[in-house]
């Protein structure tokens, strides 16, 4: 079981390649390419050209699977983890080997009043929003250059 960053995902694929029975949970449906997010908030790319379906990142591997859900608990005495999937109840999985992949957070480096002037970008979502800021910015200045 693995939650998906790169490394949560490059142990995924290297352990299915081994024959080993892989279970892939993550939040997301998608593996996202985070370095090219700002590419996504200036309007170079598209969200589809950075976030790339996992279950298609893992169907060469029949002994793989992905699972849309969020990790609650983990149980290491029972080898259990409790998973949140979308709208529905909370699911046990068992598990022999667990990995955990935990992903970025944003930080400030104890200057957190920062974040009023540089908001966080390390999902699509802050990216077509910043997207849509800057665009509107845009738009603003060239009807400040008709008024004037």
């Amino acid at each position: 079981m693995s939650a998906c960053a790169f490394a949560g995902l490059a142990a995924a694929k290297r352990l299915a390649g081994y024959g080993y029975q892989v279970t892939l949970v993550d939040r997301r449906n998608y593996h996202l390419f985070q370095s090219l997010l700002y590419q996504v908030a200036a309007g170079g790319l598209s969200p589809g050209d950075i976030a790339y379906p996992l279950r298609t990142v893992l169907k060469r591997y029949q002994n793989a699977r992905v699972l849309l859900a969020k990790l609650v608990d983990v149980d290491p005495e029972t080898q259990r983890v409790l998973l949140q999937a979308p709208a529905e109840q909370p699911l046990v999985l068992g598990y022999s080997q667990l990995i955990l992949a935990t992903g970025v957070a944003h930080c400030y480096f104890g200057n957190d009043h920062w974040a009023e002037h540089a908001p966080e970008l390390k999902t699509v979502t802050e990216a077509l929003d910043m997207r849509v800021r800057v665009l509107r910015a845009f738009e603003a200045a060239e009807l400040a250059t008709i008024a004037a």
